[in-house]
């Protein structure tokens, strides 16, 4: 009876999701990151313009970055975010490479 109701409120709760993406198959090394923060920014760029176009304000709008990484030869490409606590040169977005590593060893035991 009220099932209705309550989904549209669930509905109006929600957060508005946009995903962007492209493929890419660059090495995860310090002469590809600026590559990697250009395509980023673009991406971000282009998922901020369709969530304006619903209405939804700038100031409202958060984005977080991801790269599927894999180990070479293998087929198994891990999401990973960047982390924002680490001391090696990196992308500008964050080190990707430390969150890969630290997904790796929890899904698989061994890096």
């Amino acid at each position: 009876r009220y099932a209705g109701i309550l989904s549209a409120y669930g509905l109006a709760l929600a957060d508005v999701v946009e995903e962007c993406q492209e493929p890419c198959a660059k090495f995860y090394e310090e002469n590809s990151f600026g590559y990697f923060d250009e395509r980023i920014n673009a991406l971000i760029e282009q998922a901020v313009g369709k969530l304006e176009k619903q209405g939804i304000p700038r100031k409202d709008i958060t984005s977080t970055p991801f790269l599927h990484l894999r180990y070479r030869g293998t087929d198994c490409a891990l999401m990973c975010p960047a982390s924002q606590d680490s001391d090696s040169n990196t992308c500008k977005h964050g080190d990707f490479l430390k969150s890969f590593t630290e997904k790796y060893q929890q899904e698989f035991g061994f890096v």
